[in-house]
C-alpha cells in the first residue's frame, strides 16, 4: 500500500468511530431530555437556583423600546 493511504486509514477510522458516537450520543440525550423534559416544562415547582432574571414593568419598557 501507499504510504499515504495508510496515513490516512487509521484517522478516517477515528473520525467515523466519533462521528457514529456522537450520533448516539445525541440520540439518547434528545430521547431523555423527551421523557424528562416534558415534566419540568410544564411543572409549576419553586426553582431551586438563584433567581437570575424577573420581568417588571422597567424591563418590558426597555424591550419594547428595542423592537419597535
Amino acid at each position: 500500500m501507499d504510504k499515504n493511504t495508510q496515513a490516512n486509514g487509521p484517522s478516517r477510522r477515528k473520525f467515523l468511530v466519533g462521528m457514529l458516537t456522537g450520533a448516539g450520543v445525541a440520540t439518547i440525550a434528545a430521547a431523555a431530555v423527551g421523557k424528562n423534559g416534558e415534566k419540568s416544562a410544564t411543572s409549576d415547582a419553586t426553582p431551586t437556583g438563584p433567581i437570575l432574571y424577573r420581568r417588571t414593568a422597567e424591563t418590558e419598557r426597555y424591550y419594547k423600546t428595542l423592537y419597535t
